[in-house]
């Protein structure tokens, strides 16, 4: 059954980007709407005034779209080329996993030290240099030691900037609006991973699973959106200072997701910062 004829003289992923656009210009009047009735909005509109929330989302979208895009690819290419069953491709990219549990201990002690936004910065461009080194080793017989070395240093740069994103997305966000503040980066992180997977997904399928150009292609774009998103994180405070409490505003059982120990260690590591 064919959702939608190939005659047709409109693409489908034209028609939705317009329906999203739609939706997404509703959503907004509708969260103004509510803001100015002084009814609880899903969404505070009024955090994105905050360097730290939309530069860390920015930053995080970019990094997010890199680092699922990038597992997508490696993980289709490994199966087409190496012939691997999905168990094993998973063993290829374990390195990764390693790493990344390497990298978020580093980052935790590193923005005691020098701050979280540092420490974000940092962790892009190991990941930008692990990208970069597996795009450049890239061939149809790839063996496991040279990707896994690259894939390591891809892996740690994650997990340094990862584990420091939210804390900079929510350091100067008022402990009321911290279950609001956390929702958007957690829908922010999933959108960039789909988005990701598809774009480079796209740049995969310019040539045939079995080609390692497009698959270094694939990688290289992934490179240019974590070019992107280090620009991006400069837009991040280095010092960002801890939140006051919004005036005139109760906390509403949206904003009380959010845990009081869970966000105090997140104000704790702005303060240090």
């Amino acid at each position: 059954m064919s959702v939608w004829r190939s005659s047709w003289p409109v693409s489908p992923v034209a028609v939705a980007l317009a329906v999203a656009v739609v939706v997404l210009a509703t959503f907004l009047r509708v969260e103004r709407r509510r803001e100015r009735t002084r009814r609880d909005p899903l969404i505070d509109l009024r955090l994105f005034a905050g360097r730290g929330f939309s530069g860390g989302l920015v930053t995080a979208a970019a990094v997010v779209m890199a680092q699922a895009g990038t597992m997508f690819v490696l993980a289709v290419f490994l199966q087409t080329t190496h012939r691997l069953m999905p168990v094993v491709a998973g063993r290829w990219l374990l390195p990764v996993g390693v790493a990344v549990l390497v990298g978020a201990q580093l980052g935790g002690r590193g923005a005691a030290r020098i701050g979280p936004a540092i420490v974000v910065r940092a962790g892009i461009v190991v990941q930008l240099a692990g990208v970069m080194a597996a795009a450049a080793v890239l061939r149809t017989g790839l063996g496991w030691a040279p990707l896994g070395v690259t894939l390591a240093v891809f892996g740690l740069g994650a997990g340094m900037a990862s584990s420091q994103l939210t804390n900079v997305i929510l350091a100067e966000v008022p402990r009321e609006r911290a279950g609001s503040a956390g929702g958007v980066a957690t829908t922010n992180n999933a959108l960039a991973a789909a988005l990701g997977v598809a774009v480079l997904g796209g740049v995969l399928r310019q040539g045939t699973f079995t080609n390692a150009s497009s698959a270094r292609w694939a990688l290289v774009t992934a490179a240019a959106l974590l070019a992107a998103g280090s620009l991006a994180s400069f837009a991040i405070p280095t010092r960002q200072t801890a939140p006051r409490p919004a005036p005139g505003r109760e906390p509403s059982s949206i904003d009380g997701a959010v845990g009081g120990d869970e966000h105090d260690g997140i104000l704790e590591v702005a303060a240090r910062s």
